[in-house]
């Protein structure tokens, strides 16, 4: 427990507990965490793929898509949250190496230094892949990769803006490395930094890398307020040498850390109810859609019950007709065989034309159907609704039973 929560021991001088691994055990106790779920699922991949092969398939394409994730996107969003940690680590260790102070312990220099080196490489790696990538940054490929790099940027507005996180990354580094570098030379570290910060808020003021006016105006507001807190910095140095006036602009530094410390805990606020209003919205939203299919296809169940019943009704009419037919020709006049020929043929005719017409009909709807789109979803349902009422009455197998009848006649 002692290394997760620290031990208690004196300490005499800031190098005396400075450590890689106390630095970054967070960040540790995270990835073993994350192999450790993942050895789990493998584990009981293995063990259900003979018993439970549906809940073997589910953990293996669960696994599918963490490896899909953990690839590319998430792996940048990882390195970039723990950045400035590993940067803080490695300058603290070179601080510690260049003081020499009796306090520094060798293999943790080792460490840092390889992670020094790594530090300097991610920036120039994700430089060289947004470069080669310039022409398809907004291609479905890409953005599956590599979309963490250049999220919320403005690909059109300059030149430079894909390359915001690689340049917060190198400034990240000379925060950190200013103050170890120039550890000796403390006259210097306030103005190197103060140069390195307005080089930088020249840069983003002129690209406005953000897509989003108002994080762009946040990005500015807090630059220039660091720039405010440098220059306050310089008066606490011997650049003033009335302590009485070190003392009276205590306030007013106190006073611009009340401000930004006001207008982004209420931009948070702010972008929080934003969030809860439009969530609100959304569900609304997706409630009256459920509403409107479900009427839809209430209207779609009726019409099929109607259009049912209207059949039966036509079949029931049509065999009331029949009989009645049947019974005036007992109770009518002979008639001669040759006049019974020629009036069964016109009624034969009759009902071979409006066949002809209705599967003609029936042909053109199903060539229609064919050609319209998917996504035009009111034109399809229509022209299914209306291929399914001709289908009823355009009957081939009746229509070839006429014209047998007919040859016959």
């Amino acid at each position: 427990m002692d290394w997760i929560r620290g031990k208690e021991v004196m300490v005499v001088n800031k190098a005396q507990e400075a450590s890689v691994i106390n630095d970054l055990k967070i960040f540790i106790l995270l990835g073993l965490a994350l192999l450790g779920f993942i050895i789990v699922l493998m584990f009981g991949w293995v063990l259900t793929r003979a018993v439970f092969p549906k809940t073997a398939d589910k953990i293996k394409t669960f696994l599918k898509n963490l490896k899909q994730t953990w690839t590319w996107n998430l792996t940048i969003r990882t390195i970039d949250i723990s950045y400035i940690q590993v940067v803080i680590t490695v300058g603290t260790q070179f601080s510690i190496w260049y003081s020499q102070s009796i306090y520094g312990n060798v293999d943790d220099q080792k460490w840092a230094f390889g992670l020094g080196i790594l530090v300097f490489l991610v920036p120039v790696v994700f430089s060289k892949i947004l470069y080669q990538n310039s022409d398809k940054l907004q291609t479905k490929e890409v953005r599956d990769k590599f979309n963490n790099m250049y999220l919320d940027i403005h690909m059109n507005r300059n030149r430079s803006t894909k390359y915001y996180l690689p340049i917060s990354m190198l400034r990240r580094i000379l925060f950190v490395m200013i103050p170890s570098v120039f550890a000796q030379y403390p006259f210097l570290q306030l103005q190197v930094f103060l140069v390195m910060n307005t080089c930088y808020l020249f840069w983003y003021g002129a690209s406005r890398p953000h897509i989003d006016k108002k994080r762009i105006a946040v990005e500015l507001f807090n630059e220039s307020m660091i720039m405010i807190f440098v220059y306050h910095l310089m008066i606490y140095t011997d650049f003033v040498t009335v302590n009485s006036m070190q003392f009276l602009m205590g306030y007013s530094n106190v006073i611009f850390f009340i401000v930004i410390a006001f207008v982004n805990i209420g931009l948070m606020i702010v972008k929080s109810v934003e969030k809860a209003k439009r969530k609100r919205r959304l569900d609304k939203l997706r409630v009256a859609h459920n509403k409107q299919m479900e009427a839809a296809y209430s209207a779609m169940d009726e019409d099929r019950k109607y259009r049912i019943k209207n059949k039966d009704r036509r079949m029931l009419i049509r065999s009331k007709l029949d009989l009645r037919s049947m019974f005036n020709a007992k109770n009518a006049n002979p008639m001669t065989q040759t006049m019974k020929d020629k009036i069964e043929s016109q009624q034969l005719m009759n009902e071979r034309a409006n066949l002809a017409q209705k599967i003609k009909e029936k042909k053109e709807i199903q060539s229609q159907l064919a050609t319209v789109p998917e996504s035009d979803i009111d034109q399809v349902n229509d022209l299914k609704n209306r291929l399914d009422t001709v289908v009823e009455e355009a009957d081939e197998d009746r229509l070839n039973q006429i014209e047998v009848k007919m040859k016959d006649i």
